[in-house]
């Protein structure tokens, strides 16, 4: 049996719906660990954020991201 490993976006789904209120950086690092850098996610979590499957708190210095409903 294959073993298809997850895309990018369905990592960041999974991340921010366990750990809400991460930054892009730290989605980053969860993801692709010490060199995970905030573009390596960027893109896949503006398309998240457009299809509702996340949303973005800017009340602060740093954008923060929680899961709205279940993702791709």
């Amino acid at each position: 049996m294959a073993f298809d490993p997850p895309t990018v976006a369905q990592a960041i789904e999974v991340v921010v719906r366990h750990r809400p209120g991460l930054s892009q950086r730290e989605i980053a690092e969860a993801i692709f660990g010490e060199k995970g850098y905030a573009q390596r996610v960027n893109q896949d979590l503006n398309w998240l954020e457009s299809m509702g499957y996340i949303t973005r708190d800017e009340g602060g210095d740093v954008i923060r991201y929680s899961a709205s409903r279940p993702g791709p």
